[in-house]
């Protein structure tokens, strides 16, 4: 359910900083995050919808091949409204294939899994998805595609969530991307920014929704943790 593992090799780079880093670290975040609001508050004049929350625990064996390019991959994410309680739960498991070059890593995962509370009734539905990423310049850009197929009876659904992001070359762990989401026929799109602090990720997405008559604003607060 979109935010995948695109920012698992980049974990690296926050857990080598000094922890003289963080306060400066935090003090950018929280900037990025007002310029982020104010930039986009003359459009929430639309309308706003309410805040959503985006958590995941990511886990990831070592690899499983003398070549070391097939790993075992499993996630568990939590979709939640905090205003409307309403919630979606989404589980992943599957192999993941990695490909190192000197400036380029590239990976895909092919996945199964299962969501919760995604049918009208509240039911689950069974999930086939499909991860790419690539990584370039030494993690500096990174790219990260997913499709998801949905199926439970009388329902079938697709959903995509294609990632650009950018670490700009300064010494700390902060990113800054643009996101496309799609569900069916519906997109909604805008621009993020994240932090990584240890094995956890924080981010803050922006979310521009059209749609016939009137266009929604959404913003997101993302947690990952990488175990």
């Amino acid at each position: 359910m979109g935010t995948g593992q695109r920012d698992q090799n980049r974990i690296g780079l926050a857990r080598d900083s000094p922890r003289s880093r963080e306060k400066p670290m935090i003090r950018s975040l929280s900037l990025s995050f007002l310029v982020l609001i104010v930039l986009t508050s003359a459009a929430l004049a639309d309308t706003l919808a309410p805040f959503q929350v985006l958590s995941v625990v990511h886990a990831e064996s070592p690899a499983i091949d003398k070549a070391e390019h097939v790993s075992m991959r499993a996630s568990g994410h939590l979709f939640w409204v905090p205003e409307e309680g309403t919630h979606a739960l989404f589980g992943y498991v599957g192999p993941k294939f990695t490909f190192k070059e000197e400036h380029a890593t590239v990976w895909f995962a092919p996945q199964v899994g299962v969501a919760g509370h995604w049918t009208p009734s509240g039911g689950a539905a069974a999930l086939a998805s499909l991860w790419f990423g690539i990584n370039l310049l030494d993690d500096a850009i990174a790219i990260f595609l997913e499709g998801d197929g949905y199926f439970a009876e009388g329902v079938h659904d697709y959903f995509g969530y294609y990632e650009a992001s950018f670490t700009p070359p300064w010494k700390l762990p902060l990113h800054v991307g643009f996101q496309v989401e799609q569900l069916n026929a519906g997109v909604t799109f805008g621009p993020q920014v994240t932090a990584t602090i240890g094995p956890m990720l924080f981010g803050l997405q922006y979310h521009v929704a059209p749609q016939e008559d009137t266009t929604s604003h959404i913003l997101r607060g993302v947690f990952m943790i990488f175990l």
